[in-house]
C-alpha cells in the first residue's frame, strides 16, 4: 500500500514539474489581490477594470492557442495514432478554442513531455 503511494506522490510531483500549476495560480491570486484593491479605493474605474482584466485573459487565451496550434501543425501526420487524429484536434482547436487548447495541451504533455513549444508573437504565424 505504502509503495502505490509513494508512486502517486512521485506521479503527482512529476506532474508538478511539468505543468507548473502555481504560476497561474500566482497569476490569478495577483489579479483579484489588484482587482480587490482596486475597487475598494477607487470604485469608479471598476468597468474599466475589469475590462482590462477580460483582455488580459483574452491575450493569454490567444497566445497559450498560438502556441499549441503551432506545435500541432509542425507534426507530421504519423505522429498520431489515427489517420484523421490532427484534422480532429485542430477542428477542436478551432471550434471550441477554451476547451480545444486545454485538452491538446495535456495530451501533448502526457504523449510528448520533452517537446518544445515554438514561441511566437501574437501577430506572427511564418
Amino acid at each position: 500500500m505504502f509503495e502505490t503511494i509513494s508512486h502517486r506522490f512521485e506521479d503527482f510531483f512529476a506532474w508538478v514539474r511539468v505543468t507548473q500549476p502555481w504560476k497561474s495560480m500566482l497569476h490569478a491570486t495577483g489579479f483579484v489581490c489588484v482587482l480587490a484593491l482596486a475597487m475598494t479605493l477607487i470604485i469608479e474605474t471598476f468597468p474599466f477594470l475589469l475590462v482590462a482584466g477580460l483582455l488580459v485573459g483574452l491575450f493569454l487565451l490567444a497566445t497559450s492557442w498560438l502556441k499549441e496550434f503551432r506545435f500541432l501543425m509542425n507534426l507530421r501526420d504519423d505522429a498520431f495514432q489515427g489517420h484523421n487524429d490532427k484534422l480532429i484536434w485542430a477542428i477542436l482547436m478551432i471550434v471550441l478554442p477554451p476547451v480545444g487548447v486545454g485538452v491538446f495541451r495535456s495530451y501533448r504533455l502526457q504523449r510528448w513531455p520533452a517537446a518544445k513549444v515554438p514561441t511566437c508573437a501574437v501577430g506572427d504565424l511564418s
